[in-house]
């Protein structure tokens, strides 16, 4: 007799659209009409499914955002990781193809970062441009900024002021991208303005937990979150007013203790993008 044994196999865990999940998404909403969805993201939270299947992201949590439509949004351009701030979702394809034109090279900024970067820059504004290139590392891809273009290398371009700053400690930064090159304000602030932003472990090392700011963070917390936010996207929509609708993300809670604790504001608008 021969005993055959039937190998049942493990279904694969993934993550799971929850009701509270659900309330989270929808809390997450800052605008929504009928051509587009703007979201508050959290800084941890990735866009896309990572190596955990059960982690939550953005890209699997799009079902959410359907409403009374029949198809999920489109995500329309990418924030890191550990960045917090405005994301913009398409809900319809004609609208993905309207707003993608806002994330391609342009003249006149349309969105802004605020960061909170380590030091001080030696200028109070200006414009970077920087060059980037994408090489294959040991650990997935490697970012390498050149101040001047080779073959493979892709423009990066911001505009930045220095809105407030703490002594020679640290400054409150807006950075005006003109391009969507990743991680590319990380890299200028801590490359073309010697700056880092505070817990970019990644682009600014042990230079972006000093010690100099002991009083507001631990300097061996490498936990710290990164201070850099999507403040503010300039939709090409209009309102009742015929003005361009613009949305605004409140700071994340980490960076506003750090604004409150120096004295600088939460909830300033931003003159150099209107509305």
């Amino acid at each position: 007799m021969v005993n055959l044994k039937t190998e049942t196999t493990k279904p694969k865990e993934k993550f799971i659209l929850s009701s509270a999940v659900r309330e989270m998404a929808h809390n997450m909403v800052l605008f929504k009409n009928e051509h587009v969805i703007v979201i508050n993201k959290p800084s941890g939270v990735p866009m896309m499914p990572t190596s955990n299947p059960l982690e939550m992201n953005i890209a699997d949590m799009l079902p959410a955002w359907k409403y009374t439509n029949t198809s999920k949004p489109i995500v329309c351009h990418n924030l890191d990781r550990e960045t917090s701030g405005c994301v913009v979702l398409a809900r319809t394809k004609n609208a993905h193809r309207m707003l993608g034109r806002m994330f391609v090279k342009r003249v006149v900024p349309n969105s802004v970062y605020w960061g909170f970067c380590v030091g001080r820059p030696p200028v109070n504004y200006g414009r970077i441009r920087m060059h980037f290139e994408i090489e294959k590392g040991q650990h997935g891809d490697v970012i390498v900024a050149r101040p001047s273009p080779t073959k493979d290398s892709k423009v990066g371009i911001a505009e930045f002021v220095v809105n407030a700053s703490a002594l020679e400690f640290g400054s409150f930064i807006s950075f005006y991208p003109l391009t969507t090159r990743r991680h590319q304000e990380r890299i200028m602030a801590a490359h073309a303005l010697r700056s880092p932003l505070l817990g970019d472990a990644k682009y600014g090392g042990e230079n972006s937990f000093p010690q100099s700011l002991a009083l507001f963070w631990d300097p061996a917390d490498k936990s710290l979150p990164l201070h850099l936010h999507h403040r503010k996207i300039q939709l090409p929509y209009k309102n009742g007013a015929g003005e361009f609708i613009c949305v605004t993300a409140p700071l994340p809670r980490h960076m506003m203790r750090t604004f409150e604790k120096l004295g600088w504001p939460v909830d300033a608008d931003d003159p150099l993008i209107p509305g």
